[in-house]
C-alpha cells in the first residue's frame, strides 16, 4: 500500500528488511518489503516560518527518532543520524516487522539531544511485502507554527480555494471544533463575516477537516444552518452532531436581555437556527462529493439554547444551561446518551437533568470517574453558586461547597459568563481546575478586573477551595471567547480572549478594548501548596495579534488553534476575521533523544 504525501520533501523510510538496525545516509534507496515513509509536510509562512517542505531536512536536526506504538501496548524506537549537514533524500531504518496497526511518533533532535521538531501519525497498517507511506506533519516544538498562509483570500467568493489548503478554507471565529477518532479535527461554522459599520457578525455554513498527517485542511460539507457559538460532538469515526448556536451576533446585543450582552444578537428569537441539530457525514458519497447533512432525530434539549455548553463523557454528551429567547438563564441540562447510535442515524437516549443554578455558557470538566464539574456562568453572581457536580447518570446535580481565599470570594467580578475552565490534574480525591476569563455579570463589558484562579476540588467531600494565582509572577488575564484545550499528555493550553469592549483600538491587557494574543502552555499537576500559586508555564507563546474565538482542539501530538477575530469595535478592519490556523506542540521529555 502506498499513500502519497501532499508535498515533495526529504523522506525517512523505515523498512521491514532483514538484519539489525542500519542507517543509510543520503541515498534514496527504495525498500524491498513493507516500510514506513515519513515526509515533512509544508508550512507556508504566517506565524513561524520553518524549512519544512523545502526538500531538505532542517539544518538543526542531527538525528531523527521514530517511536512506534503497537496495538498490544508495546513500543519500538528507531533512530537515524545525519550522514552530512546538507543531506537530502532518504534515511533508511531496517528491522521493522509488518504490523496490523501502528501509531508513529517522529522526533527531530539537535546535536545536544534536545527535541526541536515533533509529529505523530495514527493508525497506519503495515502490510507484508507492500510499501506503506506514513504522512507525519513535523513542527517546531515550543513554538506557534502556522499550518498555512494568513495572507490568502478572506473567502468572499471571489477567489477559488483549492480542495486541500494549508490554511482554513474559510475565515471563522467562535465556531466549533471536534477531534475525530483518526486524529484529525472537524471545524464548523462560526463567524463568516464581520461588518464594523453594523458592529455585527453573520454565521457561516462552511466546515473543514484538518488532516493532522499533512498539516492541511480540506473542505467539508456545508451545514444546513449557519451557526456561531454552537457545539460539534463526534458520534462516529466520520460523523459529527452539530447542535444549537446562533445565526448572528452583535458587539453588544443591547436589546437581547442577556445579563452579559457581549457578542450576542439584539433579537435572540430571530437568530436561532431552524434546525436544533444536524448530523454531518464526513465520508464522501459514491461520486467522491461531500454528503449533505441531515436533520438529526436526537432530542438535544437545552443544547439548542443560545449560549449553552457541552462536554462529552464516554458515549454521552451533556448539554448545560444557556438562555431562553428572552435572555433569561436556564437552570437545566440534557444528557444525550448512546452517541454511537446517533452516528447511525438513531435518536439516542435523552434524559432531563435538574441543575442547582441557572447558568450562561458555564465551563464543563469531565473527571476520570465519569462525574462532571459545572463551573461559572452563574447569573446570580454569588460566589456560593460558582460550582456544582453531576454524578454519572444522575438526574440532579449537587452544589459544591465553596471556600478558600477571602479576597477571591469577595471579588465583585468573580462570577463570569463563558469562562475557560480546564482540568490541570487529578491526584487521589483532589482535582485541580484552572479558571480564566469570561465576562463578569457585575461589569458585562470589562473583564480586566476578573481574577484567574485555581479550584482544588475534593471529590470525597464536595468542597471546592479557591486559590489566587500568578503566572511567573504576573497577572493571568482571561476574557470572553478565549480558547482552552487539554493535550494528550495532560498539559493545558489557554489562548486569546476579549477582555474589554469600547470604541478604542485593540490594546494591551487592562486598557480600553483588549484582545489577548498570549498562548500559555501549563504542565499538569502543578504544586498548589502556596497560598498564592505561581504557575510556571512550560511555554509562553504568541498568536501574533490579539484574537478571540480561536477554535482549539487536541491533536495526537499537540493542539490545533484555528481562525480568530482580531478586532470588534472602533476602526476594526473589515478583514478582522482570519483563515490562519496554527499548531502548537509542547517540548517532549529530553529522554526521547540520545545526544
Amino acid at each position: 500500500m502506498s499513500v502519497n504525501a501532499t508535498s515533495t520533501a526529504t523522506a525517512l523510510r523505515i523498512a521491514a528488511l532483514c538484519g539489525a538496525l542500519a542507517i543509510a545516509g543520503c541515498a534514496a534507496t527504495e525498500p524491498a518489503s513493507p516500510g514506513l515513509e515519513l515526509r515533512f509536510a509544508d508550512i507556508e509562512g504566517g506565524c513561524q516560518k520553518t524549512t519544512n517542505g523545502a526538500n531538505t531536512v532542517p539544518d538543526d536536526i542531527a538525528t531523527l527518532v521514530a517511536v512506534l506504538h503497537t496495538p498490544d501496548g508495546n513500543t519500538q524506537t528507531f533512530s537515524a543520524t545525519r550522514a552530512s549537514v546538507a543531506s537530502t533524500g532518504a534515511w533508511l531504518i531496517k528491522g521493522i516487522k509488518a504490523l496490523d496497526s501502528v501509531d508513529v511518533e517522529i522526533y527531530g533532535c539537535d546535536a545536544g539531544g534536545g527535541v526541536v521538531y515533533a509529529g505523530r501519525s495514527n493508525g497506519t497498517q503495515v502490510v507484508d511485502q507492500q510499501e506503506t507511506t506514513v504522512r507525519a506533519f513535523l513542527v517546531p516544538v515550543g513554538k506557534v507554527s502556522c499550518t498555512g498562509d494568513s495572507g490568502l483570500s478572506s473567502g468572499d467568493g471571489a477567489t477559488t480555494v483549492p480542495d486541500e489548503s494549508a490554511a482554513l478554507p474559510q475565515q471563522t471565529a467562535l465556531g466549533a471544533a471536534a477531534p475525530l477518532a483518526n486524529g484529525d479535527v472537524f471545524v464548523s461554522g462560526g463567524l463568516g463575516t464581520w461588518t464594523k459599520s453594523a458592529q455585527q457578525g453573520l454565521a457561516t455554513r462552511e466546515t473543514a477537516v484538518y488532516d493532522h498527517q499533512t498539516g492541511h485542511f480540506r473542505r467539508g460539507p456545508r451545514l444546513r444552518d449557519a451557526r456561531v457559538w454552537h457545539h460539534a460532538v463526534p458520534v462516529a469515526p466520520n460523523k459529527v452532531l452539530v447542535v444549537g448556536g446562533l445565526t448572528s451576533v452583535n458587539t453588544l446585543g443591547q436589546k437581547s436581555g442577556v445579563p452579559t450582552p457581549v457578542l450576542v444578537p439584539n433579537d435572540l428569537g430571530k437568530a436561532i437556527p431552524a434546525d436544533k441539530a444536524e448530523l454531518v457525514d464526513l465520508s464522501p458519497d459514491s461520486n467522491g462529493q461531500p454528503r449533505a447533512s441531515v436533520v438529526s432525530t436526537s432530542d438535544v434539549g437545552v443544547g439548542a439554547n443560545p449560549l449553552s455548553s457541552v462536554v462529552v463523557v464516554g458515549d454521552s454528551a451533556l448539554f448545560v444551561g444557556g438562555v431562553d429567547t428572552s435572555g433569561a438563564a436556564v437552570a437545566s441540562a440534557t444528557r444525550l446518551a448512546a452517541l454511537s447510535q446517533v452516528g447511525s442515524g438513531a435518536a439516542g437516549t435523552t434524559t432531563a437533568v435538574t441543575m442547582a443554578v441557572a447558568r450562561i455558557r458555564p465551563g464543563l470538566v469531565a473527571l476520570d470517574d465519569g462525574r462532571v464539574v459545572v463551573w461559572g456562568g452563574n447569573s446570580s453572581g454569588k460566589a456560593d453558586d460558582l460550582g456544582e457536580i453531576l454524578d454519572k447518570d444522575s438526574a440532579k446535580s449537587k452544589k459544591l461547597k465553596i471556600t478558600g481565599d477571602d479576597g477571591l470570594l469577595k471579588q465583585a467580578m468573580l462570577a463570569t459568563a463563558g469562562p475557560t475552565v480546564a482540568l490541570l490534574g487529578q491526584t487521589g480525591a483532589t482535582a485541580t481546575l484552572l479558571v480564566t476569563g469570561g465576562m463578569p455579570f457585575s461589569k458585562p463589558t470589562d473583564a480586566s478586573g476578573a481574577p484567574s484562579y485555581l479550584v482544588l476540588l475534593d471529590r470525597s467531600t464536595g468542597t471546592a477551595t479557591l486559590k489566587p494565582l500568578t503566572v511567573a509572577g504576573e497577572t493571568l488575564y482571561g476574557g470572553l471567547g478565549g480558547a482552552t484545550t487539554t493535550l494528550a499528555d495532560g498539559r493545558v493550553i489557554v489562548a486569546g480572549g476579549l477582555v474589554a469592549v469600547s470604541a478604542a483600538q485593540p490594546c494591551d491587557a487592562g486598557a480600553a478594548e483588549c484582545l489577548l494574543s498570549q498562548v500559555w502552555v501549563f504542565d499538569a499537576n502543578p504544586d498548589t501548596s502556596a497560598a498564592t500559586v505561581d504557575l510556571k508555564p512550560s511555554a509562553k507563546l504568541d498568536l501574533g495579534a490579539g484574537q478571540l474565538g480561536v477554535l482549539a482542539a487536541p491533536l495526537p501530538m499537540g493542539a490545533l488553534l484555528a481562525g480568530g477575530l482580531t478586532a470588534v469595535v472602533g476602526d476594526a478592519p473589515e478583514g478582522a476575521l482570519t483563515r490562519t490556523a496554527r499548531v502548537v506542540v509542547g517540548t517532549p521529555a529530553a529522554s526521547v533523544c540520545t545526544p
